[in-house]
């Protein structure tokens, strides 16, 4: 359910209507798309290199690429001091004077990773540099 209520808000916040997009995995929509993978990382984290069935184990945040797709796809911009996916941070909390807590966003490498959830690419349908590279050069190989 919070996975669900997480991705309508977004999608609200960003004056989109949730119920237009209820397989977001076909939607066509690349900010969609990355923010549905975002939600799911973050809600759905992969489990631990070795874990058994029924055993504990630590939440693996989200791969920084994670966030770095959304940003992108979404084309966000914000704030003075831009927009950062990795970032740690401690705050005093207004409640408990003295107190304070640790902020952080999403885990520093790219995904796959063994340290983070999420994947290493964005789908959305165009090809990566190392394909275009590849078909180009398959195409000018009979040239030479």
């Amino acid at each position: 359910r919070s996975a669900v209520k997480t991705f309508v808000f977004h999608l609200a916040g960003m004056n989109l209507e949730a119920k237009e997009y209820k397989h977001p995995e076909y939607s066509g929509n690349g900010c969609v798309q990355a923010v549905w993978k975002m939600v799911c990382n973050t809600y759905f984290p992969r489990a631990q290199r070795g874990c058994s069935a029924g055993t504990p184990t630590s939440f693996l945040r989200p791969c920084r690429n994670t966030c770095e797709n959304y940003v992108d796809a979404c084309q966000v911009r914000c704030c003075d001091e831009g927009v950062r996916c990795v970032f740690e941070r401690s705050e005093e909390t207004l409640l408990q004077v003295g107190k304070s807590t640790a902020k952080s966003g999403y885990i520093d490498a790219l995904g796959p990773s063994f340290r983070c959830t999420g994947a290493a690419w964005r789908s959305t349908g165009s090809l990566t540099p190392g394909v275009f590279i590849a078909l180009l050069l398959s195409f000018l190989h009979p040239l030479m």
